[in-house]
């Protein structure tokens, strides 16, 4: 299993790591402000989050909770962006000045074109504007 670190570089977790590899399903409980277990399992089942049980601890695995957790905005920054996978790396990690200078790229241009001469006049009125 291999993970990136704060730099980007990729590295196979050690035991010294291990706690970083996995959430606790009570800290998962925190972040979804949920109020009951139940409800935490529920939303990883629905999200297809692998709980792992062991004994009567129930963990799950870091990154696989965060793309659930994130998929929506996800799906957005990839309809809108080119640079969608760099642009997430740096929202998840925090990073500012690098979401600024990766957002300075154009949005990813419309492909349509009218089919119709209502589409096409519409069009034109909405240039006008």
């Amino acid at each position: 299993m291999e993970e990136i670190n704060s730099e980007g570089v990729w590295y196979t977790p050690t035991l010294s790591t291990w706690k970083q590899v996995i959430i606790d399903v009570k800290d998962v409980m925190t972040v979804l402000k949920y109020r009951d277990i139940r409800s935490v399992l529920n939303w990883c089942k629905q999200h297809e989050v692998f709980v792992l049980s062991q004994g009567n601890t129930q963990v799950v695995n870091h990154v696989e909770f965060i793309f659930a957790f994130y998929k929506p905005f996800l799906m957005h920054l990839k309809r809108t962006k080119k640079n969608w996978k760099e642009l997430f790396v740096h929202y998840v990690c925090g990073n500012v000045s690098d979401i600024l200078i990766q957002n300075e790229d154009k949005p990813m241009p419309h492909h349509y074109s009218p089919k119709t001469e209502l589409e096409t006049a519409f069009l034109k009125k909405l240039k006008k504007l």
